[in-house]
């Protein structure tokens, strides 16, 4: 896994298990991802949800040090743990 990329598992509001991905600078790709979750994760199919905000609401995003933007962040859940979301 490539240097400044960071996995945590988290629990979200309703107690869904999901990875956090994170990359201290620039911009997570997909293959990055992937590699991450295949290094740390011990499921094999995620649902990536990208937070996806404009220049207003990045302000949210800045480290309290330096200013700088802390930089990318997916959330990966595992299909199992969501897939109970579309039964009727």
């Amino acid at each position: 896994m490539k240097r400044g990329i960071n996995v945590t598992f988290e629990e979200d509001n309703a107690g869904r298990g999901y990875y956090a991905v994170t990359k201290k600078r620039g911009k997570l790709t997909i293959e990055e991802v992937e590699d991450a979750l295949r290094e740390f994760a011990d499921h094999d199919y995620y649902a990536l949800i990208a937070k996806a905000f404009d220049e207003d609401s990045s302000q949210y995003f800045l480290d309290i040090d330096d200013g700088e933007p802390q930089g990318d962040y997916v959330q990966c859940y595992p299909v199992g743990e969501i897939m109970g979301l579309w039964k009727d």
